[in-house]
């Protein structure tokens, strides 16, 4: 007897969703007779770039490219809950949408909503897990599929997997891989729920204890490296806000954005074999070194105020040349 392929509907906002989407799509094909992508749920067009151009999400345009039809919401609200029912979902796959589902959007799809985070739950719930995971200097991440419930990323978990942080990974780069990984092991979660519909009721409940730490939205102000802390705690932070917000700090009052560090240097930083004080700059073979409380974070490309990103060592030599050695930058 013939089963009714699984009829999902995919929700998320952003560019590492819109990945996902494309990943999922493609994983399906061939696969119709058993789960098919039915529609997709994102937020309302948002203003983007200086001239505030009001603009659809990356995951919008992905799934205008497939074809999908697109329901457009920052809230769940009763007309948009009928529009998620005409698409008659079994279920949804939901990555980084960015609003929490209230009870009565829970009970909209009949095999509900499973969410794929990228921390190992329950470390690390909320809006940021990967950039938070570098902050604070975690050997291993990964991913957590778990169905949705009325807690924050509380409910129960359907499958994980882990990695190790690379050493010199960005939030940029290691989010790339968590979301190929991620959307792997969704689909094949939902090939399961295909043949064995029972699945929508299973999973390992989470560990009552809160989590260790919560990854709450990062600011702007995440990315201010401190010269007084160590130039491990500045090289973490620089990796978890590359690319956004960025890290940065200031020369002269105004913003400097660091584009791009490479690693630390340990020790006492020097600079003519004499002491310098944190946040001095120097040169480096590979860029600048900005002096830390222990040692100096070397920095390949940075953008001043007001200007496009450069070459690190570029920089340095036009500074020098107008102003002599003494570059200091601050928090």
């Amino acid at each position: 007897m013939s089963r009714t392929p699984l009829r999902i509907l995919f929700a998320g906002t952003p560019a590492n969703a819109a990945e996902s989407l494309r990943q999922v799509s493609s994983a399906l094909e061939g696969h119709e007779d058993t789960a098919v992508l039915v529609g997709v749920l994102t937020r309302e067009d948002a203003p983007v770039g200086r001239k505030r151009v009001l603009t659809p999400s990356p995951v919008a345009q992905t799934a205008e490219s497939l074809g999908l039809p697109v329901i457009k919401a920052n809230r769940l609200t009763a007309d948009v809950l009928e529009q998620v029912r005409s698409l008659e979902a079994d279920a949804s796959l939901v990555v980084a949408y960015g609003a929490m589902l209230r009870r009565d959007a829970l009970g909209a799809l009949p095999l509900g909503w499973y969410n794929l985070h990228y921390s190992l739950l329950p470390d690390l719930r909320g809006a940021a897990p990967v950039q938070w995971a570098l902050i604070r200097e975690r050997e291993k991440t990964g991913v957590t599929l778990f169905r949705i419930d009325e807690g924050l990323d509380t409910g129960p978990v359907l499958g994980t997997w882990e990695t190790p942080v690379g050493p010199a990974e960005s939030a940029g780069e290691l989010l790339e891989r968590l979301t190929a990984e991620g959307s792997a092991l969704a689909v094949r979660f939902l090939l399961s729920l295909s043949e064995d519909r029972s699945l929508a009721d299973s999973g390992e409940e989470q560990d009552e204890e809160p989590a260790s730490e919560y990854a709450p939205k990062l600011t702007a102000q995440d990315g201010l490296l401190d010269p007084g802390t160590s130039a491990a705690e500045a090289f973490s932070r620089a990796r978890g806000t590359t690319p956004a917000p960025g890290p940065w700090m200031r020369l002269n009052g105004e913003k400097f954005k660091i584009a791009k560090v490479c690693g630390v240097e340990r020790g006492a930083p020097s600079g003519g074999g004499a002491a310098v004080p944190p946040g001095s700059v120097t040169a480096h073979e590979r860029g600048i070194a900005i002096a830390f409380s222990d040692g100096a974070l070397v920095v390949e490309r940075v953008q001043p105020a007001g200007k496009k990103e450069m070459s690190a060592k570029d920089w340095l030599r036009g500074v020098q040349a107008g102003r002599g050695e003494n570059v200091r930058l601050t928090s």
